[in-house]
C-alpha cells in the first residue's frame, strides 16, 4: 500500500509518524469545521471515534497473541485514510 521507503522511514521514527498523524487529523477537523460548521465538527468527532475503534483491535491483537506490536503493524494501523 505504501512504498517501502516510507514504511522504513516511519518505522525508524515512530514519534514523527505520530506527529504527522496528529497534524493530518487536526487539519482535517479544522477543514470540516470551516466548511460545514458545527455539523462538520460533529462528523469529525464521530469519524475519529469510529477509526479509533477500528484501529485499537489491530494493535491489541498483536499483544494478545504474545507478539509485540512491530513498527510495520503500527504503521498499517495508523495509516488509515484521512478524514478529508
Amino acid at each position: 500500500m505504501f512504498p517501502d521507503v516510507v514504511v522504513q522511514f516511519f518505522a525508524a521514527r515512530q514519534e514523527l509518524l505520530w506527529l504527522t498523524t496528529l497534524a493530518a487529523d487536526l487539519a482535517c477537523t479544522v477543514l470540516l469545521y470551516r466548511l460545514f460548521g458545527k455539523a462538520g465538527l460533529q462528523v469529525a468527532i464521530a469519524t475519529a471515534i469510529i477509526l479509533a475503534n477500528l484501529q485499537g483491535p489491530k494493535l491489541d491483537g498483536n499483544i494478545r497473541a504474545g507478539r509485540p506490536a512491530s513498527a510495520s503493524s503500527s504503521i498499517r494501523a495508523f495509516s488509515s485514510p484521512p478524514m478529508c
